[in-house]
């Protein structure tokens, strides 16, 4: 497995270099969360790791530091730049050695970027050295990139689009592939029973009303289904059982329990989480879109929604989706593969396809046996018992310091909720001097994944 670390400059009270509107830090998160996204998911053998997932600040040495500590196998730092007059692109490496892996890491990433980018009448500004930290103290090799000028006017129009920060995601992917001579994953066909996104409607609207009554959804929330099935047909032709399902999945049915872990509400009309271009972190509400009314936030989810899935005339020119990005297109047909894509946990495509199979009203298909409401139920970790929990009303909850103990994930407390990893747990309650909390939030608060539900004997299998 070969190890590549993605730094993304500056971060937090480091705004890094400003102008025109756009921020370094925020540009630079976008294109090292994408670069990873898609590295993972279209080769081979290839573990992406980051400085950063948020708008967080860290000193240089500890990049670095944590860079050295992980092994990699390379080091690629990502910046904007300013000060340049007319702008462009360029790349560096530390001016005190000529080591020929740095130099070819350099050579492919410098080709793949500047080959996208020239399309765009983007300026080559050379292949450079520079006694810059990032790349002096780390021990694999490793570039620093600059990719454009945020204050030319040009360069900083150019960021805004999102066929230019595409091609910044997708060069400095080629790059790093043809350096690591990576091999691209080969297509898969679904798996027999899998769900697919495009397709017409398979449940009705009143199934679907009936489906979030039962998980005591707000009104608005049931009302809004006939938006879904209205729009649908038209937006790609998803089926709007599959986009209903995952609105109540990411806004834990509109808010029923108050705003989510970011901090968004439904004044935000963004039923999926979308994120603004530039994106930012999960848990910051400035990073997230605030659409002007529900008609239009839907109609994002839904584009969004067909690009994934890969639909005819997809990308589209004319669309409220903030991150229409092209290489998304075809990535996620069924619901299933939209694990570890659409969001970080491999399992949440599965668990999309478990409330999407209610909604149906389980027509055709086995119910798994569950269990009881107050039912004791076992955790177990590489085949050994690492805890008990109850079962409730479809959820097994334990106490989270034991599961994320367990999982080598530290505890904390907010004043309010459990953390795990910094991570917020939203389902966390204080039960004496015990705080529990549903298994998978914390699992994969903890990076680990829920692998399977005994409901016979009330197990549940997790691994790291």
């Amino acid at each position: 497995m070969k190890k590549v670390w993605i730094d993304a400059g500056h971060g937090g009270k480091d705004s890094g270099a400003v102008g025109n509107g756009v921020k370094e830090k925020d540009i630079v998160l976008t294109v090292s969360l994408a670069i990873k996204r898609k590295l993972e998911s279209d080769y081979e053998g290839v573990q992406v790791l980051l400085t950063r997932s948020t708008d967080v600040f860290l000193e240089l040495k500890d990049r670095t530091n944590k860079a050295n500590a992980a092994g990699a196998d390379l080091l690629v730092s990502i910046h904007c730049n300013a000060g340049g007059g007319s702008g462009g692109f360029e790349s560096y490496t530390y001016n005190g050695t000529n080591n020929a892996a740095t130099t070819a890491l350099q050579n492919e990433l410098h080709t793949e970027i500047m080959s996208r980018l020239k399309q765009y009448r983007v300026i080559d500004r050379g292949q450079k050295k520079k006694n810059l930290h990032m790349c002096r103290e780390s021990r694999m090799p490793a570039v620093l990139t600059e990719n454009l000028f945020v204050d030319v006017a040009a360069d900083a129009a150019r960021l805004k689009r999102l066929e230019v920060i595409e091609a910044l995601v997708s060069g400095h992917v080629a790059g790093i592939a043809k350096y690591l001579k990576l091999q691209k994953r080969t297509q898969q066909l679904p798996a027999s029973g899998t769900i697919n996104i495009l397709g017409p409607a398979t449940a009705t609207v009143d199934q679907a009303k009936e489906w979030a009554r039962t998980n005591k959804a707000p009104a608005e929330f049931v009302e809004l289904a006939k938006l879904y099935w209205e729009l649908a047909p038209e937006r790609g032709g998803v089926d709007p059982a599959i986009a209903y399902v995952q609105f109540g999945h990411e806004t834990g049915y509109m808010y029923r329990d108050g705003r989510s872990a970011a901090g968004i509400d439904a004044s935000y009309h963004n039923p999926c989480g979308l994120k603004i271009t530039t994106g930012g972190g999960d848990y910051q509400a400035s990073a997230h879109k605030r659409f002007k009314d529900w008609r239009e936030g839907i109609t994002a989810h839904l584009d969004h929604l067909a690009l994934y899935a890969g639909a005819a005339g997809y990308p589209k020119k004319e669309t409220p989706d903030p991150r229409h990005f092209k290489y998304l297109r075809g990535t996620a047909k069924t619901v299933d593969a939209l694990g570890a894509k659409w969001a970080p946990s491999s399992s949440y495509g599965t668990r999309l396809v478990t409330e999407i199979v209610k909604l149906r009203g389980s027509k055709g298909a086995e119910k798994t046996e569950t269990g009881n409401n107050g039912e004791e139920a076992t955790i177990e970790l590489n085949g050994k018992k690492i805890c008990s929990g109850v079962f409730v009303n479809g959820l097994v909850t334990a106490p989270v310091r034991a599961v994320a103990d367990a999982l080598g994930a530290k505890v904390g407390w907010d004043g309010k909720h459990a953390t795990v990893n910094g991570k917020q747990i939203i389902g966390s309650q204080l039960k004496g001097d015990v705080t529990y909390a549903p298994v998978r939030e914390v699992v994969e608060a903890a990076d680990g994944n829920v692998v399977d539900w005994i409901g016979k004997v009330r197990k549940v299998i997790i691994q790291k």
